[in-house]
């Protein structure tokens, strides 16, 4: 009884990499048994330890350590990682020491990392909440602490739909065109302000996506929801905007060897190939969003450091790209590594030009959408149903599903304007056609009882 209370009141769980980490004092961890756990091999992210994520003492002082610590996998380049990650704790330290101040940028960078570390660590400032599945308009005061988390989240969130394209590129039973027509249209009519509608690449690569002019044909006279479309060099360019495409994405990678694998190029090849889409959309005035791929880890290089996201990220930003996605495709990513990825990122190109995208496959892509938009993020990608899924990253399921990021928008009352009720349905379209049952734990919570219809 005695360890157990002394666990409730020193440690708040932590995962990286589908490790599970406690923040312990040193002199704790043989008590409880920590050195000897066993390292455990994850894939290809190295080696894992207990003490990887141990608190210094001087760092637990104030009982406030839980807030200036950070779990990481100790890999090779695990040095780097963790320098970039903390760079906050130190110039908060350096502040307290009177050893100089902070830029206005890294004052407002050190201000949301406190608000986000006060209401991650205390978990019991939350108070218990009645489900919604409808956004509520009305924004709490800063009566307490549960209204001081709610106050640094956006009013807004725009949610770009992938499901069409992203969901769908990896079937192995070709899906008929009027069905991927059908499903575009539901997502329309159920509020989604963007959706991805499929990809000029090349059937030989990714035979599913192989009617992309017929879908862009269906689609293009559709008013009040852009339909950005996937173009990996300037010959997809030029098909799509014959197709009556008027917004294009560019994907790029922050692992060399995916990068290989995926586009068959290297990073500084594939820039150059954007380059040039880059500058033919802009003679046309066309918007082009910029995806980066493995922003937190990939299946063969294992973690990805920030500065090789932050890297990728500033070359896209400085070809004119309007946004910027920075995806988790194999979804390893943790609120701990997620956190310096953005705030390395975030050094370079403004806030608002970023978006996030996460898949699910460890079930950490709603904690890691909440901590981006404690950071400032208001645009998120997610797939309807949770489709998804890389066919160059072996063992990455689905994305977050669109009707889980919705219910969770509105129960913390951020708007999206988009009708959960109508994207079930679209949900529930596509799943039949797949033979399948819908990846959102919402929509399948939600249809398990009809006395929950109502409240929809």
């Amino acid at each position: 009884m005695l360890k157990l209370k002394a666990l409730q009141r020193f440690s708040r769980p932590f995962t990286s990499f589908n490790h599970a980490c406690l923040l312990v004092k040193p002199n704790m961890e043989e008590a409880f048994g920590f050195r000897s756990l066993p390292s455990s091999g994850a894939g290809g992210f190295g080696r894992f330890s207990s003490s990887a994520c141990v608190a210094t003492e001087d760092e637990m002082s104030g009982g406030d350590f839980c807030r200036r610590t950070l779990c990481y996998p100790r890999t090779d380049n695990v040095q780097e990682y963790t320098e970039e990650a903390s760079l906050w704790r130190r110039e908060k330290r350096n502040m307290k020491q009177g050893g100089g101040s902070l830029s206005p940028r890294g004052l407002e960078r050190l201000s949301w990392k406190e608000n986000v570390a006060y209401n991650f660590c205390d978990g019991r400032s939350f108070s218990t909440r009645h489900f919604s599945t409808t956004c509520s308009t009305k924004r709490p005061g800063d009566s307490n602490k549960v209204d001081q988390f709610l106050t640094i989240l956006p009013e807004y969130v725009k949610i770009v739909e992938v499901g069409p394209r992203d969901g769908l590129q990896n079937e192995k039973d070709i899906v008929p065109t009027s069905v991927k027509i059908e499903l575009i249209r539901m997502l329309v009519s159920s509020g989604l302000p963007v959706v991805e509608a499929t990809s000029f690449v090349s059937p030989k690569w990714v035979p599913q996506l192989g009617d992309a002019k017929d879908v862009m044909e269906a689609i293009r006279n559709i008013e009040g929801t852009r339909f950005p479309v996937l173009t990996p060099n300037l010959k997809g360019f030029e098909a799509a905007v014959a197709a009556g495409a008027k917004e294009v994405a560019v994907f790029a990678a922050a692992s060399e060897s995916f990068s290989k694998s995926n586009i068959n190029c290297t990073i500084e090849d594939s820039l150059k190939r954007y380059y040039e889409v880059a500058l033919a959309a802009q003679k046309l005035s066309i918007p082009v969003r910029g995806y980066i791929s493995c922003v937190v880890g990939c299946p063969v290089e294992g973690m990805v450091p920030p500065s090789k996201v932050a890297y990728v990220a500033k070359e896209l930003d400085a070809m004119g790209c309007s946004e910027i996605s920075l995806g988790d495709t194999i979804g390893v990513g943790t609120p701990g590594t997620v956190v310096p990825m953005l705030e390395a990122v975030m050094e370079i190109v403004p806030v608002n030009k970023l978006a996030v995208h996460f898949h699910d496959t460890y079930g950490q892509a709603l904690s890691n959408i909440l901590v981006s938009l404690q950071m400032g993020i208001s645009t998120v990608d997610s797939s309807v149903a949770g489709l998804g899924g890389c066919p160059y990253a072996k063992g990455a399921s689905g994305n977050v599903a669109t009707e889980d990021v919705v219910y969770m928008l509105n129960g913390l009352g951020i708007k999206t304007n988009v009708g959960l009720k109508q994207l079930m349905q679209a949900g529930d379209f596509i799943c039949q056609h797949l033979g399948r049952r819908s990846g959102s734990k919402t929509a399948v919570a939600l249809s398990r009882s009809t006395a929950h219809s109502s409240k929809l």
